[in-house]
């Protein structure tokens, strides 16, 4: 899996600027979050546009905080807060495709 990344910004003197930068290249997803992630995938085909996975992520945005928190080391709550939702849509984007990819190379593997 390629590098994941989920930046938290903070205003300083009036601009965006970067406070803390989370990174993780290791996804290994908790079986409890999977199943509740499994919520969102339901929703999301290969070819879902990014509105229909978005609509999915929000209705579904009870779940994706665990997922973050587990992924990302020190991540907090407080860091959720203050993140742009356009990064985390972009780094939740990037685990359901990875987790897409992931259960499609099990399923080739069995059959």
């Amino acid at each position: 899996m390629h590098n994941i990344e989920l930046n938290i910004y903070k205003k300083e003197n009036g601009k965006k600027v970067l406070d803390k930068k989370f990174e993780t290249n290791d996804v290994n997803i908790k079986f409890g979050v999977l199943e509740d992630l499994m919520e969102v995938l339901e929703a999301i085909t290969n070819k879902s546009n990014e509105k229909e996975i978005l609509e999915a992520i929000f209705k579904n945005l009870k779940n994706i905080k665990p997922l973050l928190l587990d992924i990302f080391d020190g991540l907090t709550d407080e860091d959720l807060r203050k993140a742009d939702t356009n990064e985390i849509v972009k780094v939740v984007s990037e685990i359901i495709s990875w987790a897409i990819n992931q259960i499609n190379g099990i399923y080739k593997v069995k059959n």
